[in-house]
């Protein structure tokens, strides 16, 4: 339409510097042309206007992620400070957990976790990229976390994982599991076959590993270890081995 205008006026000039057509006719025609560029500038301000607008619609993210948790409908006006959506990172993975004070002086930062998820019967390593100075609250355990690497996005926030932190490693023992122990008022005993018969050992016992306990003297490397029926068991039964 301005364009349109513009060549109405540019014809009527000189058509009135021609005397072709009357004053009031030109004035006209020039009204006519300041009128479309008027329109045409606040059409472009509106433009604008509405491009801006546009450009403030659009929300991206300071992380790469997932949409967890979208808080927003078509149409719905947001303020500052308003919570818009969840995002989430899975390639990386933080473990939060807690340990006692006994084992929080052993751990320290960089050192591998040995992670298990059960749900897929799948072994992950992970690395401790955190330890806590003082007890989580409400709580008598230290705050540890842990990062894994979730390259094939595997495991999912709010899944259950098992952990193993080494903080020790003990070479060249021999141990077994405190089940297969029977205690007889000071002595603890084991049995064990050899050439079919049942031969019982007392056993002086080391330091414990959860369920197991290193045995220092009392059993040998390659022996076989009664590990079921033993409580009707006496020294020189005769067994069979099935």
């Amino acid at each position: 339409m301005k364009a349109f205008r513009e060549m109405q006026f540019l014809s009527s000039e000189e058509l009135y510097k021609t005397e072709n057509i009357s004053e009031m006719e030109y004035i006209g025609a020039k009204s006519s042309y300041k009128a479309a560029q008027a329109n045409y500038l606040g059409a472009e301000a509106s433009l604008k206007i509405q491009q801006r607008q546009l450009a403030n619609s659009t929300f991206t993210s300071p992380i790469a992620g997932y949409i967890a948790n979208l808080d927003l409908e078509v149409g719905q006006m947001v303020g500052v400070g308003t919570h818009i959506a969840s995002i989430v990172n899975i390639k990386k993975m933080i473990i939060k957990t807690g340990v006692s004070s006994k084992d929080i002086i052993k751990i320290k930062k960089n050192q591998i976790a040995d992670l298990e998820l059960e749900d897929l019967g799948k072994k992950y390593k992970g690395r401790v990229s955190g330890v806590g100075l003082k007890p989580i609250n409400n709580s008598a355990n230290y705050p540890i976390e842990i990062v894994l690497d979730n390259k094939n996005k595997e495991i999912l926030p709010g899944m259950i994982v098992q952990g193993k932190i080494l903080s020790k490693l003990n070479k060249q023992v021999i141990y077994i599991s405190q089940d297969n122990i029977i205690e007889r008022y000071d002595e603890k005993i084991v049995f064990i076959i050899s050439d079919g018969k049942v031969e019982k050992r007392n056993l002086k016992l080391g330091k414990k590993l959860n369920e197991y306990v290193i045995v220092k003297s009392g059993l040998n490397e390659g022996e076989k270890l009664v590990v079921q029926g033993y409580d009707n068991l006496s020294e020189t039964s005769k067994v069979i081995i099935k």
